[in-house]
């Protein structure tokens, strides 16, 4: 090699080192979606009438309401994990036969008896004010929805109520 393609190939690797030092590995910080979404959903987790409670497989988390739903962003799981380590997208879980019939949720790892929580994208009411529609499914007899009012504080977001009712 001559000197000029030393110098060249040194100057590419410098700059991938340079861009791969200015991500870090790192992504962006979550956004303000989800972040509202994630306080919704860790106060849920904590907060509703699932028969499995605690002892559920997985939290199986997807985004959308009705027959369009799919997988949370990177950001939600990434501020649900910390607290939630049995937080799992969406394609991470199906439905099987349930003892005594219907359907139940499981993860498709474990195979265990698992909840699904979906999330709507929020609607917010000025900078520190915020709605949404969250909703879990564990058999095909149990299931239930909630709309939720949150705000913004000094902490960051919080539920001031989440109100049960029917799943959409």
């Amino acid at each position: 090699m001559t000197i000029r393609e030393i110098t060249a190939t040194l100057a590419i690797l410098a700059l991938a080192a340079m861009l791969s030092c200015a991500s870090g590995g790192r992504s962006e910080p979550p956004g303000r979606n989800a972040l509202v979404q994630a306080a919704a959903l860790s106060y849920l987790f904590d907060h509703n009438d699932s028969a499995l409670g605690a002892s559920a497989g997985s939290y199986c988390v997807g985004v959308g309401s009705g027959l369009i739903r799919s997988d949370p962003s990177p950001s939600l799981l990434r501020v649900l994990q910390p607290k939630f380590v049995d937080v799992t997208p969406l394609s991470n879980c199906a439905t099987a036969a349930a003892p005594g019939g219907g359907w139940r949720v499981i993860d498709t790892l474990s195979r265990e008896p698992s909840v699904a929580w979906f999330v709507e994208g929020p609607a917010f009411d000025g900078e520190d004010q915020a709605r949404l529609y969250a909703e879990y499914v564990e058999t095909s007899s149990r299931s239930t929805g909630y709309d939720c009012r949150l705000s913004r504080g000094a902490e960051g977001w919080s539920v001031e109520r989440c109100t049960p009712g029917i799943p959409r």
